[in-house]
């Protein structure tokens, strides 16, 4: 379902992304696969984002990187180290969205993921004028990818 819920936000399809993101999240928590768990709470963050909820869109990716953290998964908790920093991004707090993205790109830095490309992009960018949504969907088409079907 995570995937399907990638594919909705890669077609711009906010709403269906986040519906199938969330029923993601609660079909992985009752059958207990937690790294596909923390990867269906960063797509819920993003698609929250692309609908103009970023509080709600921090909550999740905090929620994410909390499990991350928990289950040993650098890649997860990269991503949502990007979500938060997006989610700051865009309620006006360039200071704790870059220092989000610097965990992020630390991360996939040791990862070697392409993804830390995206994400000196953020901290090289004006923080007037950014589009986090934008950028969130251009990180889900990747994880997609990387991530494998869940």
């Amino acid at each position: 379902m995570v995937n399907i819920a990638r594919a909705h936000q890669e077609a711009g399809d906010d709403e269906p992304a986040y519906r199938d993101a969330g029923a993601a999240v609660t079909i992985l928590r009752e059958t207990g696969d937690r790294a596909a768990e923390a990867s269906a709470l960063n797509a819920l963050g993003v698609a929250a984002l692309r609908l103009g909820r970023p509080t709600e869109a921090a909550d999740r990716h905090r929620d994410a990187l909390a499990l991350a953290v928990e289950i040993g998964s650098p890649f997860s908790q990269a991503r949502a180290h990007t979500g938060l920093g997006d989610a700051h991004e865009a309620t006006a707090d360039p200071a704790t969205a870059a220092h989000h993205w610097r965990q992020a790109l630390a991360a996939y830095g040791d990862l070697d993921a392409p993804e830390a490309q995206r994400v000196r992009d953020r901290l090289d960018r004006p923080a007037a004028g950014s589009t986090p949504a934008a950028t969130s969907a251009e990180q889900s088409k990747s994880m997609a990818v990387r991530e494998g079907p869940t």
